[in-house]
């Protein structure tokens, strides 16, 4: 996991997410009157071609398929509605709903889409209760020869503006150094055990669990 404040890089040593994102991400959140963390990433390396990593992140409907916590998800609208052409009636089609084993429900947006390689979204309920980055990256074979990617993911959690310097670092402490670290930990873990086993996530093949969020296997 990258220490706070570092750039989200690729194991080749280069920054997998530009200016534009996070331009991008600055301009949705100025209107919710909230403050960002700074950044918090992991990197998991698979033993698999890129476009077939694509295939389960790229397409709606399969979160339950790699993220643990995630007991039902569901995607919103045609499948064509996650390829943004800027048009407002597609904007609003452009979403898909997830629920964790706890009961605990969330919307996700996504607004930036770079077939093949990645996108940007935030979940809510409004106003956004964080920004999450997926990008993809073909790195150098392994020793048989057989293809690998790189997948990186990030993730940028708002606070209230209003809450004073020790809440929020209290927050902070909870939200970020704990829970955020062990989640995306889970969720790439997630992501290389489906593409490399072609297994579905269950009880039995995950023992990982987040504090708030409850088991992967938790009814």
């Amino acid at each position: 996991l990258a220490a706070e404040g570092e750039a989200c890089v690729g194991k080749g040593g280069e920054d997998m997410f530009t200016t534009s994102t996070e331009r991008s991400i600055e301009e949705i959140n100025d209107a919710s009157g909230l403050d960002l963390h700074n950044p918090e990433c992991a990197s998991i390396v698979i033993d698999s071609a890129k476009d077939v990593v694509w295939a389960l992140l790229g397409t709606p409907g399969k979160l339950k398929e790699y993220n643990p916590f995630v007991r039902r998800s569901k995607a919103r609208g045609k499948k064509s509605a996650w390829k943004p052409n800027g048009s407002k009636k597609q904007k609003k089609l452009w979403w898909d709903s997830m629920t964790f084993h706890n009961g605990e429900r969330h919307k996700r947006w996504i607004h930036t889409w770079i077939e093949g390689v990645g996108y940007d979204l935030h979940v809510g309920p409004e106003p956004p209760i964080g920004y999450v980055s997926w990008r993809l990256r073909e790195i150098s074979k392994n020793s048989e020869g057989s293809p690998r990617t790189e997948v990186v993911v990030r993730v940028r959690q708002t606070m209230p503006r209003f809450f004073d310097d020790a809440t929020r670092a209290a927050l902070r402490q909870r939200w970020v150094e704990r829970d955020v670290a062990g989640y995306l930990r889970s969720l790439t873990l997630g992501v290389k055990h489906r593409i490399e086993t072609g297994e579905k996530l269950t009880p039995e093949n995950l023992e990982w669990k987040m504090p708030g969020l409850g088991h992967v296997g938790a009814r």
